[in-house]
């Protein structure tokens, strides 16, 4: 059966989309593909219709590879946080905030004019 399948390189884990495995082999100077079963060209277009580009260009070339995807619940740290390190999380504003609430009343305790 000819049709798009989309393949995972061993190692690299690196995407590729092509016909067949023989394909990829040929531009990637003999690597290994594992072919992802699961996929399905007609939910990859429901899900990101923009796959539409990405199936044009295998149709042309026959073979398109794309990036490893990045791993989950990562994502580069920003520049507050690297500005702010663990003082910005939220944990220590609650308790910078009580702080300083307790300190700003334990010093109208002592500063408290007797009348």
């Amino acid at each position: 059966m000819h049709r798009v399948r989309k393949f995972v390189e061993i190692g690299s884990g690196r995407i590729g989309y092509a016909m067949t495995e023989a394909a990829l082999s040929e531009v990637s100077d003999g690597a290994k593909w594992n072919p992802d079963p699961s996929f399905n060209v007609a939910d990859a277009i429901l899900a990101d219709p923009a796959f539409t580009s990405l199936l044009k260009m295998v149709l042309r070339d026959g073979h398109v590879m794309v990036p490893p995807p990045k791993a989950k619940g990562w994502s580069p740290p920003s520049r507050r946080k690297s500005i702010l390190g663990m003082w910005g999380s939220p944990q220590w504003l609650w308790l910078g905030a009580a702080l300083l609430a307790m300190t700003i009343i334990a010093s109208s305790r002592i500063w408290t004019p007797v009348s």
